[in-house]
């Protein structure tokens, strides 16, 4: 095993007791001493500093711990050993008489040199941030005489231009990067020698100005493409009955599981058929899921008991609105108990919204509920061997004026924008509400034969408009609903397809808030 190979066995090497760390460290220092040695590396010697002083610290937090009684466990000895190291300097000394002197900025004090390089000249860094730690405050040390950061600032700039008055060669360096050293901004001394002795001094000072920069390449990032492997088939065929009777199904296609592929194909296949998921954390505060499940919860429970709704069923309910609501949060956000702080503000929101549902309501009573929260399940087919079942959960079916009303609520914002084509529900996800409303009124369509139907979405944070119906309110037709069909088994034979790979979306601007988005590197 050459000493490579077990440079990287050792680092790799997990440690189960304090003791055997501090004899881990020594070994994977000499180790890496005696590598830059064989290297020839040119500046190995100052490299090695670094070692020493490592090897140094090490040492001395062992002999601290092994002095006394309790031992600490391993995290708490790397906690130690990180701040140590953090708030180390190491200095580098070399010939006095010969060669580059790397000095800290005061000891150049009374030293004279042809050729000065002073690194890091941004504000904050020289002079250096004015929040020192004090009991005392800036105005009563001040008032009393007491040094403040004025006059520290002009220490510095005493030994800044004593440092520059006989040198006869300077470089000034400062970094310009922003959210680096101070900001990316010049040091005030800087811009005085730039503004004020170049220009009294044009003969003596020559400044020049140079931005180095580090070039570099932009990483060319490969697309993915998921190709269908006898894996993947296997994972959807899952969506395929299992057996001769066509109602056993093992995965069922949602809204959102259509909506998802359509949005990206790559991410449906992360979520729905690799099953990758952000990891669920306790939820302390209602998140906007929740919100919304306790709306639907709410809504369902207001409206359980009703079969005709009346403006006197409504003044009743709206006297207990705040009853049906603590029941709804009792059923969707039990881990909550007693609300406090945010959640008692989101609760008062709820109410408000609830409250301008019955108010929406009011104004086209009577009309008779169908159903709440209805399961809807549809095999459909897709060719002559192959069937997949449907899934999904109508927030509301109602009667109105003798037609059916398939009526979604939504929490969220809401693009509401007119579709052209059926096809464009199929193709572009702005249209993922309009999408599922039409889905829902597709799946009960066989329910209500006789029937109008039309598809409306109730906007939560825009009702001032009442309910926004898809295509102005008109019902479906007979034609609209075949179309639908036909695209709907192109989707999904797509998505069954072995040779279509599942692929990256080409509009990078649906990968903004997709969870899977530092997958892609977008």
């Amino acid at each position: 095993m050459n000493e490579k190979s077990e440079l990287f066995r050792l680092i790799f090497t997990r440690q189960e007791h304090v003791q055997n760390v501090f004899e881990w460290g020594r070994k994977v220092l000499r180790l890496i001493l005696d590598s830059m040695k064989e290297q020839e590396f040119r500046f190995h010697r100052l490299e090695s500093e670094f070692v020493y002083h490592f090897y140094t610290q090490l040492h001395r937090l062992e002999e601290v711990i092994l002095e006394q009684d309790v031992e600490p466990g391993l995290d708490t000895m790397w906690y130690l050993f990180r701040e140590i190291i953090y708030s180390s300097k190491i200095p580098f000394t070399g010939e006095p008489l010969k060669g580059l002197q790397v000095m800290g900025f005061l000891e150049t004090r009374v030293l004279d040199f042809d050729n000065v390089i002073i690194l890091s000249v941004n504000e904050d860094v020289l002079p250096s941030s004015g929040n020192s730690p004090s009991f005392i405050p800036y105005s009563i040390r001040k008032a009393f005489g007491l040094p403040t950061y004025e006059e520290q600032h002009a220490v510095s700039a005493y030994h800044f231009y004593r440092l520059l008055q006989r040198a006869s060669n300077i470089h000034l360096l400062y970094n310009t990067e922003s959210k680096k050293v101070a900001g990316g901004e010049k040091s005030r001394f800087l811009l005085q020698i730039e503004h004020e002795l170049a220009a009294r001094f044009p003969k003596s000072i020559q400044l020049t100005e140079k931005i180095i920069s580090t070039g570099f390449e932009k990483e060319k990032i490969l697309p993915i493409d998921i190709s269908k492997s006898p894996e993947v088939m296997q994972a959807l065929s899952k969506y395929l009955p299992n057996s001769a009777l066509k109602s056993n199904f093992s995965v069922k296609f949602s809204p959102s599981a259509l909506i998802a592929f359509i949005t990206c194909p790559l991410r449906f296949y992360f979520r729905h058929i690799v099953k990758l998921s952000e990891k669920e954390e306790p939820e302390e505060q209602m998140e906007a899921n929740t919100f919304g499940n306790i709306l639907h919860a709410a809504m369902e429970i207001a409206y359980t008991d009703v079969v005709e709704l009346t403006k006197e069923k409504l003044d009743n309910l709206s006297k207990n609105t705040e009853h049906i609501l603590d029941q709804a949060i009792r059923k969707e956000f039990p881990a909550a108990g007693e609300l406090e702080g945010k959640n008692i503000l989101l609760k008062n929101v709820i109410l408000e919204l609830i409250e301008k549902i019955f108010r929406l309501d009011r104004k086209e009573v009577p009309f008779r509920i169908l159903a709440l929260e209805k399961e809807v399940n549809e095999v459909f087919k897709i060719n002559d061997t192959q069937s997949v079942l449907i899934h999904g959960y109508i927030d509301r079916i109602d009667e109105l004026n003798g037609g059916i009303r398939i009526l979604d609520y939504k929490t969220g914002k809401v693009a509401k924008k007119k579709f052209n084509e059926i096809a464009d529900l199929f193709h572009d996800p702005v249209y993922k509400e309009q999408f599922q409303a039409m889905l829902y009124a597709f799946l009960v369509r066989k329910n209500y034969l006789d029937s109008a139907i039309r598809s409306g979405l109730i906007t939560l944070k825009d009702m001032s408009n009442g309910i926004w119906y898809l295509q102005q309110g008109e019902p479906f037709s007979n034609e609209q609903f075949l179309e639908f069909e036909n695209q709907l088994r192109l989707l999904i034979s797509k998505i069954l397809d072995p040779s279509v790979a599942f692929t990256q979306t080409d509009d990078i601007d649906r990968c903004k808030y997709c969870d899977f988005a530092e997958i892609c590197n977008r």
